[in-house]
């Protein structure tokens, strides 16, 4: 199986997980490697902001002497945007429906970052 067909597969599985609206991976400047979204949902469009989030976010961690950023989280009225690094150079977004919390599968979703990180 290709790198690629893992990826997309490790995608498919959190968007089975219950809650989870869609997934995708896309590298720290933006562009989209693999996504599972509904349709109506620009990947690109993610993929721009998830950068954007996670940039600001880093920035603002080291400004603030945090430490490293692990994951970003955007709660809405309707829902969840959440960001988690695997590695140096990707990024692992997730949309959450509302009542619905990485909480809810965090163990699984670690699992298949780790996953996703072996097939890249």
């Amino acid at each position: 199986m290709s790198s690629k067909e893992q990826i997309n597969d490790q995608l498919d599985n959190l968007i089975k997980l219950d809650g989870v609206q869609g997934s995708a991976l896309v590298r720290r400047d933006g562009l989209s490697i693999a996504s599972k979204f509904e349709e109506g949902v620009n990947s690109n469009q993610v993929g721009a902001m998830t950068a954007s989030t996670v940039g600001s976010g880093k920035t603002a961690a080291q400004t603030l002497e945090l430490g490293g950023l692990e994951e970003i989280a955007i709660k809405s009225e309707n829902g969840h945007l959440v960001a988690l690094g695997i590695g140096d150079e990707v990024i692992l977004t997730l949309l959450i429906e509302e009542g619905h919390s990485l909480e809810d599968h965090r163990e699984e979703v670690e699992q298949i970052s780790d996953n996703i990180q072996q097939a890249l």
